[in-house]
C-alpha cells in the first residue's frame, strides 16, 4: 500500500511539475511578445508557433498580452543579459524564454528572410526558443522539413527546468549557405545551378544556432594589390623574386609596407576608411565585422619574398623546408617568423594608439605554427587552420599538436580553429568524381576536447562542397554535431551521433548507422591511402568498396529500405540513396571504363635551326595528339589540338584552338582559374610531378607537388591570342621538364587539361577525378637523336 501511494505522489507531484501547451488537441497556451518585440523575440514566437502546430497539429496563439485561463509562454522582453546570454525558465504556470536581444523592432515576416534579424547581432531570445524546442523533441540535422524530427502527438507538456547561460563558443560561422534544391548534389553535374531557396538556409543557420560574434579572419593583403600594384613607386613593397599581380605577396620586412598597414588599421578603428578598402573582398559592405579587431592574413599562395631582408626570417634550413612541404595534410611553420615578424610589428605600434583593439590572425598553411625566435604581442588574435577531417592521416596528430603549442605558449591569447570540412569534397570543384564520403563523427569529441586543452572559443567550418552546392549528406550528422558542441560543450558526440540515427531514420535506424559506421572505418584506415598520392582525386574507389564491402553496403541498403516503409523515414533512406550510395555506385562502375582512353604517344626528333624557339620547331601528325572533350572522355566541341617535337635538348609544344575569345578569362580570377592548359610532367605515373600552366593572358606558372616548390628555370612561352583563335608555343629544357630532367629514348609522363575556372574544355588523358591524378599519365616516348 505504501509503494503505491509513493507512486502516486511522485506522479501527481510530476504532472503538477509539467507545462502543458496543448492538450487533447486543443491549445491550452499563448505565445505573448509584448507590445514592443524584438525581431528576434519575434521570429522565436513563429518559430515556437510552427514547430509546435507541426507537433500536434495545433496553431498556438501569437499575442501581446497573456490569455486568461492559458498557460504564457513570454517570449523576450526582458533586459539585464550579458552579451549571447539566455534564460529558458518552464513551471506549471509561466514559461519564460528571453535572452539579449539587439533593440531592433522592425516587423518579422515568416515567409521573407530578409525580414529576419542578422544571426551577427545579439538574438539570444531565438537560442532560448531553440532550447525549448529541443526540450519539446525537436531536432534539425539538415535544411527543411525533412531534416528536422519529432514524435507527433495531441498532447504537449514539458517538464519544469530553469536554464540560464551563453554559447560555448562566442563565434559560429560556416562560409556554404548554397545548398542544393534536392539536398544532394552531383559533382558532374555542373549544369545544375538550383539552389535551396534563402529562406531554409537561414532558418538551418538559425537552428544551429550559428552566429554570435562575427570576426573575418581571411586572406586580407589582397587590398595592397587592389590599391598599390600598379603604382611604379611602390613595386618594392611586393613579394621580390615574382612579377607583380593581383596574387602576389607583400614584402613583409619593407618598412614602409609595415607603416601602411598600422595606418589601415588604426583609420578602420577610427572609422574612416571602410573594411571593404582596407581588408580585401571578403568584408563585403554592410558585413558586421567586429569593429575591434582588424584582420591581416597573406594572399592563398606561397610566393613569399625573396629579398634579403625577408630571407633573415628563414628558420628551417632547405631540408627541413622540403620536408615539410612534401608532407601532406601537415600545417608547417616554414615562414611563420617572416609573415609573423610583419604582423607584430603593426599590432605593436597599434597597441599604442588602440590598446582596447586587436589584429587578427590566421595560423594557416606555411605559417600555422607559432614564430620561433620572438613572441607575439598581447592583442593579436588567432584562428588556426586544420585539416582535421583527416583522421586516417599521421598529421592529424600533428595537427593537434600545432593547436596544443599555441595555447602552450599563449595561454590568454583568444584562439578560434577553421575547421576543415570541405575534404575531400572539395577536390570535386574541377570536375573531379563523387568523392568517397570522409565520414568522422566518432572522433569528433576527441577533436572538441582538444579545443578545450586550447582553449577554443571560436569556430569557422568550411564545409563540404560540390562546385558552388554545398552537399549536407557528405556532412551529415558532423555538421549538426559539431554545431551543438560548440555551442554547448557539456555535450557529447557520441550521445548526439546515436540519436541521430534513432530519431532520423526510426526503424532503420540499425542498418544506416551501420552503413555509416563502415565507411567511417574505410575512411578513416590509412591503409587505403596509397604512398605518393598528394591528391583525394586519385584514390579509385575499389580501395574503399572492394567486393566484399560492396556486398555489404548494398545489403544494409536493401535492409533499411524494407525497415522505412512510410513517412519522412523512407523518404530519408531514399534521399541517401540518391545523394550518396548511388553516385559512388556509378564512380565505382566508371573505374572499369577506364583503360581505354589511356594513351601513349611519339616525340619525334628535329634539328631546330634555333634552339629554344619553339616557333621555329617542326611539327608533323606523328607527335599531335588525340583529344577527349572533358575529365569523363567525350568529343570535344571546338577544333583543339596539341603537338609536340623534340630536338635533344627542349620538349617543344604547340597548342591551338579555333573559337572565339572574346569572352576568356584574362587576369581575372588568378592563375589556376582563368583561360588556360594546365599542364602535368612526370618520371613515372605518379607523384612527384612538375605542374605548369600557361595562359591565354601571356603568362605561365610553375610548381612541384608535392613540395608545393616553384622550380627555377626559364622557359620560352609564345602567346598568340586573336578574335578567332589562341595558339600558344613552348620550349622546355628537357633537363629541366621534370626533376632530374629526362634524355632522349625515355618515356615521360604526360597530360594536359584545357581549363577555364573549374570546367575541363579538352584533355589529352580523362582522368575520371580532378586534375591532379598522376595515376592517370599518359606516356611520351622520346624519339631518340639519330646516331646517339
Amino acid at each position: 500500500m505504501s509503494r503505491l501511494l509513493f507512486a502516486l505522489l511522485f506522479l501527481f507531484a510530476a504532472t503538477l511539475s509539467a507545462a502543458d501547451l496543448v492538450k487533447n488537441g486543443k491549445a491550452v497556451s499563448v505565445i505573448v511578445i509584448g507590445e514592443k518585440p524584438t525581431k528576434s523575440a519575434q521570429l522565436a514566437a513563429y518559430e515556437i508557433q510552427y514547430h509546435i502546430a507541426k507537433k500536434t497539429g495545433v496553431t498556438l496563439p501569437i499575442a501581446a498580452k497573456a490569455e486568461k485561463g492559458k498557460l504564457p509562454i513570454c517570449v523576450g522582453g526582458m533586459n539585464g543579459f550579458k552579451s549571447q546570454e539566455y534564460l529558458v525558465d518552464i513551471k506549471p504556470g509561466k514559461i519564460i524564454l528571453s535572452g539579449c536581444d539587439a533593440q531592433e523592432f522592425g516587423k518579422v515576416n515568416y515567409a521573407d528572410e530578409k525580414s529576419f534579424p542578422s544571426r551577427w547581432k545579439e538574438c539570444a531570445t531565438l537560442y532560448a526558443a531553440y532550447d525549448f524546442l529541443e526540450m519539446a523533441g525537436f531536432r534539425w540535422y539538415i535544411p527543411t522539413d525533412i531534416g528536422t524530427t519529432f514524435t507527433p502527438s495531441k498532447n504537449l507538456s514539458i517538464a519544469e527546468k530553469t536554464i540560464r547561460r551563453t554559447p560555448s563558443y562566442v563565434y559560429r560561422d560556416y562560409p556554404y549557405f548554397n545548398f542544393a534544391n534536392t539536398i544532394w548534389a552531383d559533382s558532374n553535374d555542373w549544369n545544375n545551378r538550383n539552389f535551396l531557396n534563402k529562406r531554409e538556409a537561414e532558418l538551418y543557420s538559425f537552428r544551429l544556432r550559428v552566429g554570435g560574434k562575427l570576426t573575418i579572419i581571411n586572406h586580407s593583403l589582397v587590398s595592397f594589390n587592389e590599391r598599390f600594384k600598379t603604382d611604379p613607386a611602390k613595386k618594392n613593397w611586393f613579394a621580390q623574386g615574382y612579377p607583380v599581380s593581383h596574387e602576389s605577396q607583400i614584402c613583409y620586412s619593407n618598412p614602409e609596407v609595415i607603416a601602411q598597414a598600422v595606418k589601415d588599421a588604426r583609420d578602420y578603428f577610427d572609422g574612416k576608411v571602410s573594411a571593404r578598402k582596407v581588408m580585401g573582398g571578403h568584408f563585403t559592405p554592410g558585413t558586421l565585422h567586429d569593429p575591434k579587431v582588424f584582420t591581416i592574413v597573406p594572399n592563398d599562395n606561397g610566393y613569399f619574398c625573396r629579398c634579403k631582408s625577408c630571407a633573415k626570417w628563414a628558420t628551417y634550413s632547405e631540408n627541413e623546408r622540403k620536408k615539410n612541404a612534401g608532407d601532406p595534410g601537415v600545417m608547417s611553420g616554414l615562414d611563420s617568423d617572416l609573415f609573423f615578424s610583419f604582423a607584430n610589428a603593426v599590432a605593436k605600434e597599434v597597441k599604442k594608439s588602440h590598446p582596447d583593439c586587436k589584429i587578427a590572425l590566421l595560423a594557416y598553411n606555411s605559417y600555422c605554427q607559432p614564430p620561433k625566435t620572438f613572441k607575439l604581442e598581447s592583442n593579436i588574435m588567432i584562428r588556426m587552420c586544420l585539416p582535421l577531417r583527416s583522421v586516417y592521416s599521421p598529421g592529424f596528430q600533428k595537427n593537434l599538436e600545432i593547436m596544443k603549442e599555441w595555447q602552450k605558449q599563449y595561454p590568454g591569447m583568444e584562439k578560434h580553429v577553421w575547421f576543415y570540412y570541405c575534404w575531400p569534397s572539395i577536390n570535386v570543384t574541377k570536375g573531379a568524381k563523387n568523392p568517397f564520403p570522409g565520414y568522422f563523427a566518432s572522433h569528433l569529441d576527441k577533436i572538441f576536447e582538444a579545443f578545450d586543452g586550447a582553449n577554443v572559443t571560436g569556430l569557422f567550418i568550411e564545409n563540404s562542397k560540390f562546385f558552388a552546392r554545398a552537399n549536407i549528406l557528405y556532412d551529415t550528422p558532423e555538421f549538426y554535431i559539431a554545431w551543438r558542441l560548440a555551442f554547448d560543450r557539456k555535450l557529447k558526440g557520441k550521445n548526439l551521433m546515436d540519436e541521430f540515427f534513432r530519431n532520423y531514420y526510426g526503424p532503420a535506424e540499425k542498418p544506416m548507422k551501420e552503413f555509416y559506421l563502415l565507411a567511417e572505418k574505410l575512411y578513416g584506415d590509412s591503409a587505403n591511402y596509397p604512398k605518393n598520392v598528394s591528391h583525394w582525386t586519385a584514390i579509385p574507389h575499389s580501395r574503399f568498396i572492394t567486393p566484399a564491402n560492396l556486398k555489404k553496403f548494398d545489403g544494409f541498403m536493401t535492409q533499411a529500405k524494407k525497415l522505412a516503409k512510410t513517412g519522412p523515414y523512407k523518404e530519408r533512406v531514399h534521399l541517401f540513396e540518391k545523394g550518396v550510395w548511388n553516385l559512388l555506385k556509378k564512380e565505382l562502375q566508371e573505374e572499369y571504363t577506364r583503360t581505354p582512353t589511356m594513351q601513349q604517344e611519339t616525340v619525334p626528333y628535329f634539328k631546330n635551326p634555333v634552339p629554344g624557339n619553339p616557333r621555329q620547331a617542326k611539327w608533323n601528325k606523328q607527335g599531335s595528339f588525340a583529344l577527349y572533350g572533358g575529365l569523363r572522355g567525350g568529343n570535344t566541341k571546338f577544333p583543339i589540338a596539341i603537338t609536340a617535337s623534340h630536338d635533344g635538348t627542349y620538349l617543344y609544344l604547340r597548342f591551338y584552338e579555333a573559337r572565339d575569345t572574346s569572352s576568356f578569362l584574362l587576369n581575372k580570377l588568378g592563375a589556376w582559374r582563368d583561360d588556360g592548359w594546365e599542364l602535368f610532367f612526370a618520371k613515372q605515373n605518379n607523384s612527384p610531378y612538375r605542374q605548369m600552366n600557361i595562359l591565354a593572358s601571356g603568362k605561365h606558372h610553375l610548381i612541384d607537388i608535392p613540395s608545393k616548390s616553384v622550380p627555377k628555370f626559364k622557359l620560352n612561352f609564345y602567346n598568340g591570342l586573336s578574335k578567332g583563335s589562341w595558339m600558344a608555343w613552348l620550349a622546355i629544357p628537357l633537363s629541366e621538364v621534370v626533376p632530374g630532367g629526362i634524355k632522349p629514348g625515355e618515356i615521360l609522363y604526360f597530360n594536359a587539361i584545357r581549363a577555364r575556372e573549374y570546367v575541363c574544355h579538352a584533355c589529352w588523358i580523362p582522368t575520371y577525378g580532378g586534375y591532379f591524378v598522376p595515376g592517370r599519365f599518359g606516356e611520351l616516348y622520346l624519339e631518340p637523336v639519330p646516331g646517339k
